[in-house]
């Protein structure tokens, strides 16, 4: 299950947006500023919003994709918002400011880093915008961290105030972290095609997938949901495969292998039921290699068929593990295919 999602709010569900903007503890990074804009208060940085500027705000704001965007931000456990999102086309500079504010109570969670995350994904490729721009004060800390950990980089610093952006080529290249042969990290966000030097590793991710009505374990033969590569593939093209890809810049290899299912396949796996099976590694002839964690789960076969990422994946059915097995050793080692063979009789 998802953690979080955008949620458009309705006119009359702008209450919670008010609630938020006359929240002192919620405002309180805003306060200071020698402004004249009309409703903020200085001392505490709240701003008035009252009813009556509720509707002409909602229409300048809300359907305006990819002018401008702006939605909560709700946790979806418990439906509960728990901030707001938005970016606006800055014309003068030929960018997209955005703004992110979660309410205090639900602060400290490492919310901000998972919205900013899909603010980008909704920027970049749903809306086509090019890039993305904010700036704050270097003294919140948490709110650089949260910027720079989901992939922006710090453009200058200038009277006081950092200026963060991201492109949208560099959202789509992705960033990802060095790691030596012992899993310790050498470099933090490097773009994902930096040549590596020797000695050098990249986290990878693969998922190893049984339908949820296979035998048990030592039952009978399981059924598994396998992917052709796509024909255009820098590697193993039209191969039958697994699903899986790179890690990115500061998530967790059980994250990656979350985002790969549902990117891939649309397949949501929440995270308890991502179990690692086992740890690879693949070394190549230049002195670089591949850190690989290969997860294992049980997914429900979708009835009315797999919802599959063309780009990536040519094709989806489901086989029997020893003809999964006979496709996967086209191209892997005795050492990975026996790892598989070891979830067959455990998952």
């Amino acid at each position: 299950m998802k953690e979080l999602e955008f949620y458009i709010p309705k006119l009359e569900e702008l209450w919670f947006y008010q609630k938020m903007m006359q929240d002192p503890d919620t405002m309180s990074y805003n306060a200071g500023w020698d402004v004249t804009y009309k409703g903020y208060h200085k001392d505490t940085g709240v701003i008035d919003f009252p009813r009556e500027e509720w509707e002409d705000w909602y229409n300048d704001w809300i359907g305006q994709e990819p002018e401008r965007f702006f939605a909560y931000i709700k946790r979806c456990s418990d439906g509960e918002w728990i901030g707001n999102i938005n970016f606006h086309h800055n014309r003068k500079e030929d960018w997209w400011d955005m703004g992110i504010v979660i309410y205090a109570p639900y602060r400290g969670k490492g919310y901000s880093n998972i919205a900013l995350k899909m603010l980008m994904e909704h920027a970049f490729k749903d809306c086509g915008v090019t890039v993305l721009h904010n700036d704050f004060e270097p003294t919140r800390v948490a709110a650089r961290k949260a910027h720079l950990k989901a992939g922006f980089k710090e453009i200058g610093v200038e009277n006081g105030i950092c200026f963060l952006q991201i492109t949208r080529d560099e959202y789509l290249s992705e960033y990802i972290d060095i790691f030596s042969r012992d899993g310790s990290i050498i470099k933090e966000s490097v773009p994902k095609h930096t040549p590596r030097l020797p000695g050098e590793y990249i986290q990878h991710v693969l998922v190893i997938m049984k339908t949820a009505d296979s035998p048990a374990p030592g039952k009978g033969e399981g059924q598994y949901v396998v992917q052709q590569r796509s024909l255009k593939a820098k590697y193993y093209a039209g191969k039958w495969d697994m699903t899986g890809g790179g890690v990115k810049s500061g998530e967790s290899p059980k994250e990656a292998a979350c985002r790969e299912v549902e990117e891939e396949l649309s397949i949501t796996v929440p995270p308890e039921n991502m179990e690692l099976a086992f740890e690879y590694i693949k070394e190549w002839d230049d002195g670089t290699g591949l850190l690989a964690s290969i997860f294992m789960c049980r997914v429900e076969v979708p009835e009315d068929g797999f919802k599959f990422n063309t780009y990536e994946v040519n094709d989806v059915k489901v086989m029997p593990f020893n003809e999964f097995l006979e496709h996967v050793k086209d191209h892997n080692d005795e050492e990975f295919c026996k790892g598989l063979e070891d979830i067959e009789k455990r998952l």
